[in-house]
């Protein structure tokens, strides 16, 4: 048997979010105990990210995308952490890819996020970026404890202006290798 539904719309309310909307598909199979959800989940920044889970057996797997976003419009998700100033003129765009496998003792989550043509300047010129490129490409094992992760920042285009030190990323391309592990406290 299977049970399909090509026009699925819900809204989940949690507590400290805001409503999150998914509009998609789904389907589960009796056969083999699969299940595939596939669709539009929450809008970030006038974009819907896309989201595509399936579960076969023990494993599941979830693959989260966000197409190029512009960065002004996300930088309200990340108000709590990080101060904008708006007259810091922010432009450029942002994509995001994670994807995440989980079964059979293992938990792991691969994340793949570009921005492109960033701009942004100070009030005091001091902090000046100009067609800024960066790619950043992280794995986190969440199985274990702590959690163990590793990244890689790159970066081949654009310049950057801090103080008397400038980044011509064109003539000196950025490469950032890091690692370690997290235990949840800052």
């Amino acid at each position: 048997p299977r049970l399909a539904c090509t026009d699925l719309s819900m809204t989940v309310n949690a507590r400290k979010l805001p409503p999150l909307a998914f509009d998609g598909s789904f389907e589960l199979r009796g056969d083999s105990g699969g299940l595939r959800i596939r669709g539009a989940g929450p809008a970030l920044g006038g974009n819907r990210l896309g989201i595509d889970f399936s579960r076969t057996g023990r494993i599941s797997v979830t693959a989260l995308r966000l197409a190029p976003t512009a960065l002004a419009k996300l930088v309200p998700l990340f108000a709590p952490w990080v101060e904008v100033p708006e007259e810091a003129g922010l432009v450029g765009s942002a994509e995001l890819a994670v994807d995440i496998v989980t079964g059979r003792g293992q938990s792991r989550a691969t994340i793949d996020a570009k921005l492109s043509g960033v701009g942004f300047q100070n009030a005091a010129a001091t902090w000046i970026g100009e067609k800024l490129a960066l790619d950043l490409k992280a794995e986190l094992d969440l199985a274990k404890e702590p959690l163990a992760w590793r990244a890689n920042v790159s970066g081949d285009a654009g310049q950057f202006l801090g103080g008397p030190v400038l980044l011509d990323l064109v003539r000196n391309p950025l490469k950032i290798h890091a690692s370690g592990r997290f235990d949840g406290q800052l």
